[in-house]
């Protein structure tokens, strides 16, 4: 989605097209424009969404005309399950580095050069919708193009958000133009379009700049500096692809919800876990958590879902070892918050938002560093092993992007917030007189970064 002939051409003539098609037919203009961004960016990623496409229909059909619990329907389900998570497997990757399963657990990958997006979030659209049925609540949908519009739902397949068909149903089946969601899309897109080349690169780049300096003569201020623009990344990138997601949603009609609710206003990483990327904690909870444990069984089983739910969600974004790592450390930490959970809330709010930032910080490395030993001598650094605490590297970080840092950790705490909630005179002032301006500005400012910036940037996670 971060390109000049993405944003200058494809979107106009999709959405145009989508626009004049009759309702009836919208999901044909639908699918083919899913089919023709996947096609242009990876020829062989219609292989996995055709897989997607068919185990839904198919498998959904067998289960709803199958009696609840009887064989034929647990082979649907089984069926559709295999099926996508193999595409989930094989096809998703990590995108810092390319790993997928196989590569990570040291074998040779068929496609391991292959660019395919969206296969972390069809073959998931493929499960739920199987399982909905499956659990009777819903019957599978006859028509074969309403499902797939859904399983590859084109806003969505870069990086979420993960939706519910009952949720989108009746607006896939009576499609319609909503000015008012237009235009709201039309500032969402450019919000995320701005976030993503202004916000997430930049801080991507100071990063990349600290990661260049060897661990182990790392001046610790400077590797404190490193991880919070790591972190910055990290919510930046994600949260970039869901404002667009939302934008491109609303131009097609559709009010898709919010994927972020202030991630680093939380206090506990079990609030983060809920804030981040809040769609795929849903859809973890629901379909993975719920189906191990179920009520009434034992605490052990329940812990032992609980850890198979996070570690799943932290998978979802590769494969890689630092994947691995990463969620053990989160599994871990958000034991040890529920062993002192009554200590924890004696604290007070800031105290406990200081501690959980602190910490997440610590163990952000075991993501952002690829190689363990590595991720384990930046820690050290963290904590002040080299005896350095700052240097003139450290001064001049502090002098180029302190101001810069300050704002995104501003944006991405969620603080803005308050000028709409406590500051009605302010917000309305800002979206009738403000907002036009802005919006024709970002798109000015993110077409001269695209037309001159560096192709590798945007091509870290696409």
């Amino acid at each position: 989605m971060i390109s000049l002939s993405f944003v200058y051409f494809f979107l106009p003539v999709f959405i145009l097209a989508y626009y004049f098609t009759p309702p009836k037919l919208k999901w044909v203009t639908a699918v083919a424009g899913s089919v023709i961004y996947l096609f242009s960016v990876e020829p062989a990623a219609l292989i996995p969404l055709t897989v997607s496409y068919l185990s839904a229909y198919i498998c959904g059909i067998i289960i709803s005309n199958s009696k609840k619990g009887s064989l034929p329907a647990k082979i649907g389900l089984a069926s559709a399950v295999m099926l996508n998570s193999a595409v989930y497997l094989l096809f998703h990757r990590t995108a810092y580095d390319g790993a997928d399963l196989i590569t990570s657990i040291g074998g040779r990958s068929l496609f391991r050069d292959l660019t395919i997006v969206g296969a972390a979030v069809y073959p998931l659209n493929a499960v739920s919708y199987c399982i909905d049925i499956y659990r009777g609540k819903y019957k599978c949908e006859d028509s074969f193009g309403i499902v797939a519009e859904y399983i590859s739902f084109l806003p969505t397949l870069p990086a979420g958000p993960l939706l519910r068909f009952d949720k989108l149903r009746d607006r896939l089946k009576a499609p319609e133009a909503d000015i008012e969601l237009g235009a709201k899309g039309v500032r969402l897109f450019c919000l995320g379009l701005f976030r993503k080349i202004l916000l997430s690169n930049t801080v991507y780049e100071l990063w990349r700049n600290i990661m260049d300096v060897p661990p182990d003569s790392l001046p610790m201020i400077t590797a404190w500096i490193g991880m919070a623009a790591f972190g910055l990344f990290v919510y930046f990138e994600i949260s970039s692809f869901s404002y667009m997601a939302e934008g491109l949603a609303g131009l097609m009609g559709f009010d898709i919800p919010s994927n972020f609710n202030k991630p680093y206003a939380a206090c506990s990483f079990r609030e983060l876990v809920k804030r981040f990327n809040c769609s795929l904690f849903r859809w973890s909870h629901d379909y993975i958590y719920k189906s191990i444990a179920a009520p009434g069984m034992a605490k052990v089983f329940k812990l032992f879902a609980f850890v198979v739910t996070v570690v799943f969600g932290a998978l979802w974004y590769g494969f890689s070892i630092r994947c691995y790592l990463f969620a053990a450390a989160i599994v871990l930490v958000m034991l040890a918050e529920k062993l002192i959970e009554p200590a924890l809330k004696k604290l007070p709010r800031a105290v406990r938002r200081v501690l959980f930032i602190i910490v997440l910080l610590m163990i952000l490395p075991l993501m952002a560093i690829p190689v363990p030993s590595d991720a384990s001598a930046y820690i050290m650094a963290m904590l002040g092993a080299n005896t350095i605490a700052v240097d003139m590297l450290s001064e001049y970080l502090i002098q180029s992007y302190l101001l810069f840092i300050v704002a995104c950790m501003v944006i991405s705490g969620g603080f803005l917030s308050y000028f709409h909630k406590k500051k009605p005179g302010i917000a309305e002032y800002v979206s009738t007189i403000i907002q036009p301006v802005w919006v024709i500005a970002i798109m000015l400012i993110c077409t001269a970064f695209i037309v001159s910036g560096d192709s590798s940037v945007f091509g870290y996670m696409f």
